[in-house]
């Protein structure tokens, strides 16, 4: 199938089955009409902090001056609108998507939202923590409707999502081996290019660039750790190993697909943040972020499965090639 009519099959999956759109509807509804998780004392000590260290010794230079009004007013806003509850969607690309996560809106239809704050940095971290794992188990229900029901209308012979239980743990495993080879990739890069910065702003400039292209390009070649996650039931290092090999097998039509779902996904962003939150109006860009970015989701899933021909070929070749003993052999 072409990248096109897998786009197709996508949607025309979601629209059949649009109970797929449940999960990522309360999700939004919740970040939209529920309580809001506030950092405010935090936000305001660290305004604070980083006010002095830019101002203090500096007053009379006009760049610190300029960075401590942009913090100030970065930290400011962050205190008022920030929603810690935005954890529950750790994954933004494959999980349960929601719109409202990136909004940091303080009103809905009934008024200013109520809010919970929290001012101890050990537990607004118990706090991430918590939420980023039931989050993980919101995207693993998720993730097995949206299997489940691309399994059945391409009426394929995978095994299909495993039990809720395993799924989950095995995303959780998945996040924390994402995160350490990022952890190392910044450790390193930051290292280089502090010690390049010594030399040369523009080395140092230039090799922050080719460090964040990099962790996109790393990025690029996990699109399909999760589809194999769920449709094969693979470990979380096999579904990356196999995801490697498949984008590079077919890198080309890969990344128009990538391109495809990133420019479909940011344009109709624009056009569901265009209700005012605090309308009911808003319900239209909620529902509407729900089926579009669930279809693009089942497009991956769909492109994933009629890829997957073309595997075991793939493997077959990484392998090392056995020589026959008897070649070895003279006559």
């Amino acid at each position: 199938m072409g990248v096109l009519a897998c786009l197709a099959a996508g949607f025309e999956i979601v629209a059949r089955h649009p109970t797929i759109i449940i999960m990522p509807l309360l999700l939004d509804l919740f970040l939209w009409m529920g309580p809001r998780l506030s950092l405010a004392p935090i936000f305001v000590e660290l305004e604070r902090f980083f006010t002095t260290f830019w101002t203090t010794g500096t007053s009379a230079v006009p760049e610190a001056q300029q960075m401590a009004l942009l913090l100030t007013q970065t930290f400011n806003e962050l205190a008022a609108r920030y929603n810690l509850f935005t954890a529950l969607s750790p994954v933004p690309l494959l999980g349960a998507p929601t719109i409202m996560a990136g909004q940091m809106t303080v009103e809905r239809p009934m008024g200013v939202r109520p809010e919970i704050v929290v001012a101890s940095p050990l537990v607004v971290f118990g706090w991430i923590v918590l939420l980023a794992v039931v989050g993980f188990g919101i995207n693993a229900l998720y993730l097995r409707v949206v299997g489940r029901h691309v399994i059945a209308e391409t009426e394929s012979a995978l095994p299909g999502p495993q039990s809720f239980l395993p799924l989950w743990g095995r995303l959780i495993a998945l996040a924390l081996i994402v995160l350490s080879v990022f952890g190392v990739l910044l450790f390193v890069g930051l290292s280089i290019a502090a010690l390049v910065s010594l030399l040369s702003a523009g080395l140092a400039f230039f090799t922050l660039t080719f460090l964040f292209a990099l962790m996109a390009f790393t990025v690029f070649h996990l699109v399909f750790a999760i589809p194999g996650m769920v449709q094969l039931r693979r470990s979380p290092l096999h579904a990356i190993q196999e995801s490697i090999l498949l984008t590079r097998g077919d890198f080309v039509s890969i990344s128009l697909l990538v391109l495809l779902i990133l420019v479909i996904s940011r344009g109709f962003n624009v056009v569901w943040k265009l209700p005012d939150p605090a309308t009911w109006s808003n319900l239209i860009g909620i529902a509407g972020h729900a089926f579009v970015s669930t279809a693009l989701i089942t497009t991956l899933f769909v492109f994933y499965q009629d890829r997957l021909n073309f595997l075991p070929t793939m493997e077959k070749a990484r392998a090392p090639q056995e020589i026959p003993a008897h070649s070895l052999m003279g006559d």
